[in-house]
């Protein structure tokens, strides 16, 4: 937002966080202010430790005061509260509301009149005695206006003023028991309700206010005239917005998945209009496979500006971007015309990646990286190409997983997208596409939203999914015959019966370069399980290698790996916060060893440790192995495993940072290592030369004093005269470095107080140890 009181336009704040609906629901860092229109900014009360809840970040929305000017007071909507500062920022108390534990309930909304009232919304399951719609006329003192025929269960309420006559407000919510039904494509329901508020005297409730209920006049194209997408939805209130023409009070848009524009204030459904979103079509294949969207506009919008002065310009902000039109009215085709304003921005947040694991060169589509994207499809970009180049979508919906393989002069795809659909694609060897049609099995359920699925390195014909507790296998997914219907099918589809998880959702999978039939699957409840023959539904084995609680009692497994070079090398990652994160295996799970490292601040998982969200093993020509993993704080590597003294060493320090890693795809002909970031785009690199790490062994190498304040001590022992050392902070961040003999005194005055990890390197051994700086 913008100060707008006079002297202060250069002065602007935004929030961050959010809380429900992403594809990770990500903490923010706080709130950040700029005093030179945007050019640069400055956090106020950052801070991200996720396993630390702070209203600061998870803002819906800001609001300053804009009729005083004796200080700046900042109220902001965040996550089941309303909360206020009297000093830009600095400090911040609760005013309404409080910590709401239901994330699909957890929407506020505040937005202040030109007169200078303030209105403010909560959730239904809030604490305290604030819930529904209030007014305040100094922001202290709140009364609450809700009418009493409200829905009593409501969730995120938004709303808009008409500055022109503010005692004019439209209100638009989730309301999932009462108002108007609403409906999917997948035959998925809810219901939202939409309200006119005029203000009339004294605090604006009861008989001081007036209340209508349009909940009837909201959208229903799917229900009455048989549109796929036609129907107003919020999905639970992800995306919710309402806003009106700055000029007319009778031109109200409203917008969720799709966009809709009414020039009757929605008095009635006669004079309603579809203008974005979703594309029109009765047809749900021609959805599926050749674009679902609104020409140059995108579903799930987040946000709607009117121009102030050019009042039939319109912006919209969703999930494929920025969007904005001259004119909200259609032509005569019935249409709104869209221009993109992304302009090298994307809203390319990567679920998934994954390539051809032996492309041919001959064929057009054979040597391409796919990436699975939240709400912007599967998209693909040949590897020869140029990094200016344009991704292609392939692909509806949220990508998901997939995989490409080629198969004489035909290149296949395999896409999925959310709650379990998969597509196959055939290509030709020009990249013509020959044919399409869903494969996913008849009878799976328990997808998780998205769910993993594996093509076997042995044959990749073949397919193995989880999906609940099982494991599906496909022994020939291209003799799937093509089909115009969306529906499962049962074709070449096994159900492992025995290979059941009694442990939890099956929610990550790896299947083993080095031995055919070899899956290793983790599961929500914190196990790991071994499929042997998994290739021969008639002759199989699956057995649980976590047993007696292994790696705890609790915990999501969000990936595993497995060794190319040795099938009893399995390296599994915990998402949760609070746990330990990264087990690995030398003997096929007969035992497990914590090796997250300084990836943790403290061994037992607790404190600021990050999120990890897949973890890789690769093997180099050479045969190193080199250990990977993507966390919410960037790409980590290490060569070697020593339990709980692995040194994670960050990657790509300068082109990566510490954006979140969400996939990791390699392949060992061309050493080409690819991974994809929530939010930063897709990186790769070849990497033809890793050198080999010493190995961690048991010395006499010790370091003193622990903790310290000025100095560090290296006792090598009588064997040795110096060694190199290195210093890593719990980012893995080398922040000190150098030579040192038998117990020198290595200054460490500089560093700040906190955990660090101190890497002993002579010769062949290494010796890594925590320590602390106080």
């Amino acid at each position: 937002i913008q100060d707008t009181r006079t002297g202060k336009n250069d002065n602007w704040y935004y929030c961050t966080g959010e809380v429900y609906g992403n594809s990770a629901d990500y903490p923010g860092d706080g709130i950040f202010k700029s005093t030179d229109n945007g050019k640069t900014w400055t956090g106020i009360q950052v801070e991200n430790k996720p396993q630390i809840f702070r209203h600061l970040n998870y803002g819906w929305r800001l609001c300053l005061d804009h009729s005083r000017n004796d200080s700046d007071v900042l109220y902001l909507a965040s996550y089941g509260a309303i909360l206020r500062s009297n000093d830009g920022g600095n400090n911040w108390k609760v005013i309404l509301g409080g910590r709401n534990f239901s994330l699909q309930y957890a929407g506020t909304d505040i937005a202040q009149t030109p007169s200078g009232v303030f209105y403010a919304t909560l959730n239904s399951t809030v604490p305290g005695n604030y819930k529904g719609i209030l007014r305040s006329e100094d922001g202290l003192n709140w009364t609450t206006i809700t009418p009493s025929n409200f829905p009593r269960t409501h969730g995120r309420i938004v709303f808009d003023i008409f500055n022109a006559d503010e005692t004019l407000l439209y209100f638009l919510a989730y309301t999932p028991f009462n108002g108007k039904l609403g409906e999917n494509h997948a035959g998925t329901t809810e219901r939202n309700s939409l309200w006119k508020y005029r203000y009339v005297s004294g605090n604006g409730a009861d008989s001081n206010g007036v209340w209508t209920n349009l909940s009837d006049n909201i959208p229903e194209y799917r229900q009455t005239e048989g549109y796929v997408w036609g129907d107003f939805m919020s999905q639970s209130g992800y995306n919710l917005r309402i806003r009106i023409k700055p000029d007319d009070s009778n031109v109200v848009a409203i917008a969720g998945t799709n966009l809709f524009i009414s020039t009757d204030g929605f008095k009635s459904s006669n004079n309603t209009s579809w203008i974005g979103g979703f594309k029109h079509t009765k047809d749900k294949i021609d959805g599926f496979f050749n674009g679902l969207v609104y020409e140059n506009h995108h579903p799930d919008i987040h946000e709607l500006l009117f121009h102030p002065t050019v009042s039939n310009k319109l912006y919209t902000a969703s999930d494929g971007g920025l969007a904005t039109t001259d004119d909200i009215f259609p032509d005569a085709s019935g249409k709104v015309k869209w221009q993109s304003l992304n302009n090298g921005y994307f809203t390319t947040q990567f679920y998934t990646a994954f390539m051809n694991q032996n492309p041919n060169t001959n064929l057009a589509m054979s040597n391409v990286v796919m990436g699975g994207f939240q709400d912007n499809e599967t998209q693909y970009i040949d590897l020869s190409g140029t990094t200016n180049d344009d991704w292609t979508r392939i692909a509806c919906c949220d990508g998901a997983y997939g995989g490409i393989f080629d198969d004489g002069d035909t290149t296949w795809t395999v896409t999925s997208k959310q709650l379990g659909g998969i597509f196959l694609y055939k290509f030709d060897k020009d990249g013509k596409r020959l044919q399409a049609g869903r494969i996913d099995p008849d009878g799976a359920n328990g997808y998780v939203f998205i769910n993993e699925l594996a093509l076997d390195p042995f044959n990749p014909k073949r397919m193995y999914l989880p999906a609940g507790a099982f494991v599906w296998m496909n022994t020939d997914i291209t003799t799937i015959p093509p089909s115009n219907e969306d529906a499962p099918t049962s074709v070449n589809w096994h159900r492992l019966l025995n290979a059941r998880s009694t442990n939890g959702t099956i929610v990550s999978i790896d299947v083993s370069e080095k031995q055919e039939g070899l899956v290793i699957v983790g599961t929500s409840g914190a196990a790991v399980y071994r499929l042997e023959n998994g290739h021969d539904p008639e002759n199989y084995s699956f057995t649980n290698i976590t047993e007696n609680n292994a790696l705890g009692k609790n915990g999501y497994i969000a990936s595993v790996a497995t060794d190319p070079h040795n099938v009893n090398n399995i390296l599994v990652a915990f998402s949760n916060y609070s746990r330990q994160s990264i087990f690995y295996t030398e003997d096929g799970g007969q035992n497990w060893r914590h090796v997250s490292g300084n990836l943790e601040e403290n061994e037992d998982g607790s404190g600021a440790g990050t999120a990890v969200n897949v973890v890789k093993i690769i093997r180099t020509r050479e045969g190193t192995p080199v250990y990977l993993t993507g966390t919410n704080s960037g790409l980590y590597s290490t060569s070697a495993l020593p339990g709980q003294n692995t040194i994670w060493n960050r990657e790509g320090a300068n082109e990566i940072g510490v954006c979140a890693v969400r996939a990791i795809d390699y392949r060992a002909y061309d050493d080409l290592l690819f991974i994809g970031t929530h939010g930063c785009g897709s990186f790769s690199t070849n990497m033809s030369q890793i050198a080999s790490a010493p190995t961690p062994v048991e010395t006499n190498i010790s370091v003193y004093p622990n903790p310290a304040s000025d100095f560090l001590q290296i006792n090598l022992g009588k064997e040795h005269v110096s060694a190199n050392y290195s210093i890593f902070d719990l980012n893995g961040r080398q922040v000190k470095s150098g030579v040192a003999t038998n117990n020198e005194s290595i200054p460490i005055a500089g560093l700040k107080a906190g955990q660090y990890f101190i890497q002993v390197v002579v010769g062949e051994v290494m010796v890594a140890k925590k320590v602390v700086v106080d």
